[in-house]
């Protein structure tokens, strides 16, 4: 009863991995300069600002279709 499937792990997985690595580095880095500077309140006041500026850019970058539930949904959290 063992599982006899196998992740193939090829060159895009690994590039996603690092990218996305890289990218929460690069985000935490930059929050806790934030923080350092500005103190946590703005860090969490502009939080949501960021889902905001992904949304807009995924739906320019990558043509993603942006339903008013998303719109509801980010404005929201």
């Amino acid at each position: 009863m063992f599982c006899t499937c196998s992740l193939q792990i090829n060159q895009d997985s690994e590039s996603l991995v690092i990218c996305g690595i890289l990218c929460s580095g690069c985000a935490y880095y930059i929050s806790g300069v934030v923080m350092q500077e500005r103190g946590p309140v703005f860090v969490t006041a502009f939080n949501p600002l960021g889902m905001v500026i992904i949304a807009v850019l995924g739906s320019f970058i990558l043509s993603e279709k942006l339903n008013l539930g998303r719109y509801i949904t980010t404005s929201m959290s």
